[in-house]
């Protein structure tokens, strides 16, 4: 399995809490997260195994309803920058937590706003 999820769980500054919730306008079913990931020792030690391990996840969260829609690899602080959709706050954190459970990286996921709906947020402000 491709490794995804909070190394830091249960300490105080969660990035991704149910507290944040995405404004979604008609039309727009899907809540987006982003998701910035750092390999763990194990994770660097069985990089060859990275890409079936995504082919993995992928699989294990299209019943949870949840898309790794964009996956990067980036040079500097983070390894990867994943795009996410999932129906809600709620399923994305039941799909961090069952893919992270694995142990190949650590992550911080923030919830994003669509191009979309920050105008229509926006377009409501008085």
């Amino acid at each position: 399995m491709w490794l995804w999820g909070y190394s830091d769980l249960g300490r105080p500054g969660l990035n991704l809490t149910s507290r944040f919730e995405v404004a979604i306008d008609r039309g727009d079913t899907m809540a987006t997260f982003i998701t910035l990931g750092k390999y763990t020792a194990q994770g660097i030690a069985n990089i060859k195994d990275s890409p079936s391990r995504l082919d993995a996840a992928r699989e294990q969260l299209a019943p949870l309803g949840v898309e790794l829609k964009d996956v990067y690899l980036t040079m500097g602080e983070y390894d990867l920058v994943v795009v996410v959709e999932a129906p809600d706050n709620a399923t994305a954190v039941k799909a961090l937590l069952a893919v992270g459970a694995q142990g190949n990286l650590t992550t911080t996921t923030l919830a994003a706003l669509t191009e979309h709906q920050f105008r229509n947020l926006i377009s409501e402000m008085e």
